[in-house]
């Protein structure tokens, strides 16, 4: 609020989901209300759609803050339009829709017949899943965003922020200004879009998320040994944090993943829980942590190599350079199978109630099945290996 309020906006305009489900409503009421206050004050009205998570919520809450500037756009899934004037004259005309219940299988943009005599620039502001024809959030098609023939596009629902502009017109999903787990890793925070007669002129992120997540991927077939791994984790950690232009940045939380063919491969895998409490550290004002360690490193092993022959490390060997390749379909449907089933098995196991309870977790499929059998065979490969040598 305080960013645009410095910036002088015109408008502030909401993509859904504000609030997560009807619990949540007492929780950010407060915080809400304090933002759309200031804005009020600040001349800068507040325009809104509802998402899946707050499609019932929010037009309530809307109610109850009819004294200051804000409106929903697009209520109960009927689309409407809204004009922003500056000094008396059209600057941009928003056409905006809400979800009018949890689900919406069928694609929105099929329901919008809104189309303008004028040139003032027109953005479409809505919540939905893009390029997902099942999705049963709003499936939204690129040809539908195309054909209506609009200036842009704001739309909500993805948490990571994603801008397509290459070729038609400008997609932006501006993601949540904060990240709220691992998986939504990068850069988070409102945008600001300019416009002129001609339309968009400028898009720019204002990173003002204070937390971070970032995978980091660490080559441990360039290092001589474990000691090696703090200096490089802290200059790629370093980079990143220099990149981030805006000093709200507190805490960079990181997943580190190990790669690279080398011989203390089996060691990274006993020191995993000890790197992550070693690495923490400060930079600068920016506290960084680390999440996990994840050790994807594999012995320093020339499958080509022991590949030749019929002895059974050949056999392995030739099974993990068909994994290695892509194909599965020369893998033993049976040996595939069994992993799933004991993945599965797993995944189902009461210590991991909790996890599939939150949606923390999913069934393991058959690409997850594959990575294990891969990660695996290596491990038994370098066994018979070391066995031989022995």
């Amino acid at each position: 609020m305080e960013e645009a309020i410095d910036r002088e906006v015109e408008a502030v305009v909401l993509t859904g989901d504000i609030i997560d489900r009807k619990n949540r409503l007492f929780e950010a009421f407060g915080d809400f209300e304090a933002g759309v206050k200031d804005l009020t004050g600040a001349g800068i009205p507040v325009y809104a759609t509802a998402g899946n998570h707050d499609f019932d919520v929010l037009p309530e809450l809307l109610t109850s803050l009819s004294d200051y500037d804000i409106s929903l756009l697009g209520e109960n899934g009927e689309w409407e339009t809204v004009q922003i004037n500056r000094e008396g004259s059209p600057v941009v005309r928003f056409a905006g829709w809400s979800f009018p219940s949890q689900h919406v299988n069928y694609n929105p943009l099929t329901k919008l017949d809104l189309k303008f005599k004028d040139e003032v620039p027109v953005i479409g502001v809505l919540h939905g899943d893009v390029g997902k024809p099942d999705s049963r959030y709003g499936p939204i098609t690129c040809s539908e965003l195309e054909r209506l023939g609009y200036d842009g596009w704001i739309i909500g629902h993805i948490h990571n922020s994603n801008l397509r502009s290459d070729s038609g017109p400008t997609v932006l999903s501006p993601g949540t200004p904060q990240p709220l787990d691992s998986t939504e890793p990068g850069l988070h925070g409102p945008w600001v879009m300019a416009l002129d007669e001609r339309g968009i002129t400028q898009l720019e992120q204002i990173p003002l998320a204070n937390i971070r997540y970032e995978k980091v991927n660490v080559d441990a077939g360039e290092m001589n040994g474990l000691e090696d791994i703090p200096g490089r984790f802290y200059a790629k950690t370093d980079e990143i944090i220099e990149r981030t232009t805006h000093p709200a940045l507190d805490l960079l939380i990181v997943t580190l993943e190990l790669t690279g063919r080398t011989d203390f491969y089996e060691d990274l895998e006993g020191v995993k829980e000890q790197l992550a409490g070693d690495l923490r550290r400060e930079s600068g004002s920016t506290g960084v942590t680390v999440a996990s360690v994840i050790n994807h490193t594999l012995p320093p092993i020339d499958l080509e190599e022991v590949a030749r022959g019929n002895s059974l490390p050949a056999v392995l060997a030739k099974l993990l350079l068909k994994l290695k390749k892509g194909e599965e379909n020369q893998i033993p449907e049976e040996l595939i199978q069994n992993t799933q089933d004991a993945l599965t098995e797993a995944y189902y196991a009461n210590a991991y109630k909790v996890l599939r309870t939150q949606g923390e977790s999913s069934p393991p499929g058959k690409e997850t099945s594959l990575e294990v059998l891969e990660r695996q065979g290596w491990k038994i490969l370098d066994s018979f290996l070391s066995q031989t040598k022995t």
